[in-house]
């Protein structure tokens, strides 16, 4: 599900993008904001539209989903006007809100505590896959059979597969089929997991909390720099080493992106999760340092590699956090809230990163002011970590 997803809705964007503005003569501008408006209309149906995903389940909430991407996608291989590609992305933003990383979070949930990091980090593969099998895949349809028809096809099977798997394998919890979190023998005790479900949920007294701070804030910079970093990347490299070598680069992100993910997904259930997540930022930086003080080809491709290691996790720790510092209770609302204000603020990384690329007369000083970012990114998640876990959202009286 990931894979279909982040290929249909993330990587998939840059791809209508370009044949609705060179093959249909679309306005980039315009057709450019469509897409950072449906980031931002999914990040507002995913913190408003969770209670109806909790209640009707996983099953179905993602066959709405996948059928609203669906028909997204049928609708921009068939649009010839501005105003359809605004009404098809919006439609996307349906699937976005109920298959990507927020629901896979709480897909997961109920299936593992102990092992959830592993699980999620194998989970969100998928989104790395996204780029390296589904665009192939599309731009081969297209190739073939034309924007319109190749693109419907493509788009027709890869939902098909997602409403299969729906159907055959999300089950709402292990107890359903008999079996037990993290594949236990038995069910453990869950201590004071039914004081804390009796918790009220307080907006107000969440927005406040360090813990949540501290992981909002971070990585809605980390993602920002991040989202920025990959709409450029061609951009920055082709002019100084070639199409073929940048191609080879954006590549090699890909893989270190897939490696990265698994790696930190074997670590991050035996280790200190925001000393991780503090590690990955500094990957960032150290990846963005290189590439905006490199003198040679292989201080870039080292850049692109070392980037490439921090961008898989980017959103995988958040509800990794989240799970060790909230009420298991309440860990959907706040993993939904935390997704929904990243998403707004990296919703615009490739409008602030093209704006300081054209202020700057080159990519060298915003990838030292990312890099910067990614610094502080760094000292927030770390020094921001709680001293002990509560319940959040509970008045201490």
């Amino acid at each position: 599900m990931a894979t279909i997803t982040w290929g249909l809705g993330f990587y998939g964007a840059g791809l209508y993008l370009a044949y609705l503005t060179g093959e249909r003569g679309l306005p980039i501008g315009a057709t450019s904001a469509a897409i950072t408006g449906y980031f931002w209309f999914s990040a507002l149906l995913i913190m408003t539209c969770g209670p109806w995903i909790d209640r009707v389940g996983p099953r179905l909430s993602v066959t709405v989903g996948a059928l609203a991407m669906g028909a997204a996608v049928i609708a921009i291989a068939w649009s010839t006007r501005l105003w359809h590609f605004h009404v098809a992305m919006l439609a996307m933003s349906i699937g976005w809100t109920t298959m990507s990383s927020s629901a896979i979070n709480a897909i997961l949930a109920p299936w593992f505590d102990r092992k959830r990091g592993l699980a999620l980090s194998i989970a969100l593969t998928g989104a790395s896959f996204g780029g390296i099998a589904v665009i192939p895949l599309l731009t081969a349809m297209i190739a073939a059979h034309g924007f319109r028809d190749g693109l419907t096809g493509a788009a027709a099977v890869l939902v098909a597969i997602v409403l299969a798997v729906a159907w055959r394998c999300f089950v709402r919890e292990p107890a359903v089929i008999g079996q037990h979190v993290d594949g236990d023998a038995a069910a453990r005790p869950q201590g004071d997991d039914h004081e804390q479900a009796q918790a009220p949920w307080r907006l107000a007294r969440v927005l406040r909390e360090p813990a949540f701070i501290s992981n909002t804030v971070p990585f809605s910079i980390g993602l920002t720099v991040q989202v920025g970093f990959l709409t450029h990347q061609l951009s920055m490299l082709r002019p100084l080493i070639g199409a073929q070598s940048a191609a080879w680069a954006v590549g090699l992100t890909t893989v270190c992106a897939v490696a990265g993910r698994l790696l930190a997904g074997a670590l991050m259930d035996r280790l200190e999760r925001r000393a991780l997540a503090a590690l990955n930022f500094c990957l960032q930086m150290g990846g963005l340092l290189l590439l905006a003080l490199a003198t040679e080809p292989l201080m870039l491709y080292a850049g692109c590699a070392a980037a490439g290691l921090a961008v898989g996790n980017m959103i995988t720790y958040p509800g990794l956090l989240i799970q060790r510092e909230f009420p298991r209770a309440q860990f959907n609302r706040a993993n939904r809230l935390a997704v929904g204000i990243s998403q707004f603020i990296y919703a615009c990384g490739a409008t602030l990163m093209g704006a300081a690329r054209e202020a700057a007369g080159d990519y060298r000083l915003p990838l030292l002011g990312c890099a910067a970012l990614a610094a502080i990114a760094a000292l927030v998640v770390w020094f921001g970590r709680p001293v002990k876990q509560r319940p959040l959202g509970v008045d201490s009286a």
